[in-house]
């Protein structure tokens, strides 16, 4: 099934103002055993990025997540949320959408009675959480009435994201979305966080999936020992680009287009899409040459090899 069209429109006072969602400066975390788990990290996020946060595990990714939505309290160090100082409880995040850690529901209760329930129990009115909305949005609205106990653990997952775009946050924080997820489900995903990004919501994500983070993300921060090893966007990291990643509705006649193309030096099958190989070509070039033959062009993106700058910045960062 096609994902829904995400019909959020997002615009606030401090969005058009240029207020940062997100801005941490210095922020630290320390526990009681003596482990630094965020070092000194510095961060900003603008309006309508999607932002992904890259590390290796125990990098300091999540700790950081949770501090920011106030499931955790800093060392030392500020959080700003739409220019307001955040802390555990503030009114600010009120407007945050969020799942981090594995999302806990009722299992006796159905996927719509448990948005419905969280919603109420946050102090929403239960006509405005759009709860039927973010169902159909995390292509749940047939399992509606479902008892959670019945779903699976990647049902599970969209259920976390429905109950986090809930009343239209301006800002969702996201740990690992596509974790559990088959790969039609990671493309849902992917959709609907781009739609999303394109009504001016704020993303920001963590995710162990590099190639799922190129395709979603506009800007990225590298983490290695709790502070940001290089930060900017996919693009400024990973230099240019020399392959791309297509999808289209007939992969045949693409193939066809592609063989003929001057500047394609090859391609492969990868998944529901294609990697072609350019050798001169640009990316609106083999676009048009698709367009023009009559095929459907569903995705067209840059490949910047983001593992390989990713594992290089980590080495330049020790």
């Amino acid at each position: 099934m096609p994902p829904q069209r995400v019909a959020f429109d997002l615009v606030t006072t401090d969005q058009a103002q240029g207020v940062p969602p997100v801005e941490l400066l210095g922020l630290t975390k320390r526990f009681r055993n003596g482990v630094t788990a965020v070092d000194r990290l510095d961060l900003r996020v603008e309006t309508g990025q999607v932002f992904g946060l890259l590390g290796l595990n125990g990098a300091g990714k999540t700790t950081t997540l949770r501090m920011l939505i106030g499931l955790a309290r800093p060392t030392a160090g500020v959080i700003r949320i739409f220019g307001e100082a955040a802390r555990p409880g503030a009114r600010v995040l009120h407007r945050v959408g969020s799942m981090v850690d594995t999302p806990g529901f009722a299992n006796h209760l159905s996927g719509r009675a448990n948005l419905e329930q969280h919603w109420v129990a946050g102090g929403g009115d239960p006509a405005s959480g759009d709860v039927l909305e973010a169902l159909r949005i995390a292509d749940l609205h047939e399992a509606a009435e479902r008892p959670v106990k019945e779903y699976s653990f990647g049902m599970r997952q969209r259920l976390g994201l429905a109950r986090a775009i809930m009343g239209r946050p301006p800002l969702l924080v996201l740990d690992e979305p596509t974790t559990g997820l088959d790969p039609q489900q990671v493309r849902h995903v992917r959709s609907i966080i781009r739609q999303l990004a394109e009504r001016s919501t704020t993303i920001l994500l963590s995710s162990h999936l590099l190639a799922e983070v190129e395709q979603m993300c506009s800007h990225v921060a590298v983490i290695d020992a709790g502070h940001v090893v290089a930060a900017g966007t996919v693009a400024d990291l990973t230099g240019s680009a020399s392959t791309l990643y297509v999808e289209v509705d007939d992969v045949p006649a693409a193939l066809l287009v592609l063989g003929s193309m001057p500047g394609v030096a090859g391609f492969h099958l990868e998944g529901r899409g294609i990697v072609v190989e350019l050798a001169g070509a640009e990316r609106r070039s083999v676009a048009g040459a698709l367009v023009r033959a009559g095929i459907g062009l569903e995705t067209i993106m840059s490949r910047h090899r983001l593992e390989d700058a990713f594992l290089g910045l980590l080495a330049e960062g020790r």
